[in-house]
């Protein structure tokens, strides 16, 4: 069976994690376990640009669910509107790189108001 870890954080974007260990699959049924969260508040004062508020929702959660860095093998993220209100579309890999997460795989899941579930789904 191979081993998998997975993280969901939620903020007005969420984003999910996968780690190369720490889930199992089966041919019958997956489990999907939320292990650390990071929120952040939306705001437009100092330190509330896009990349600055997604390195620190993802630092927050990786610090809550207690691994490093280097166990995220993966980053999806969820979100609505990016395009249209900050002009940046590809959202995972500038997240991933804003919180020194650089050289994996990353993706952007839109859809309305249940992008934070697609992203999960995707990762899932």
């Amino acid at each position: 069976a191979m081993l998998r870890k997975r993280l969901l954080q939620s903020s007005c974007r969420s984003v999910a994690f996968e780690s190369a260990r720490g889930r199992h699959f089966s041919s019958v049924a997956k489990r999907l376990h939320v292990i650390g969260q990071g929120i952040v508040p939306v705001t437009r004062k100092k330190g509330g640009s896009l990349r600055e508020m997604g390195a620190e929702a993802i630092r927050k959660a990786l610090a809550d669910a207690g691994i490093g860095q280097q166990e995220v093998g993966a980053l999806y993220v969820g979100n609505m509107m990016s395009g249209m209100l900050s002009n940046q579309q590809h959202l995972g890999p500038l997240l991933a790189t804003s919180a020194g997460l650089s050289g994996m795989d990353t993706m952007t899941a839109e859809a309305c108001c249940g992008a934070g579930g697609a992203a999960l789904r995707i990762a899932y």
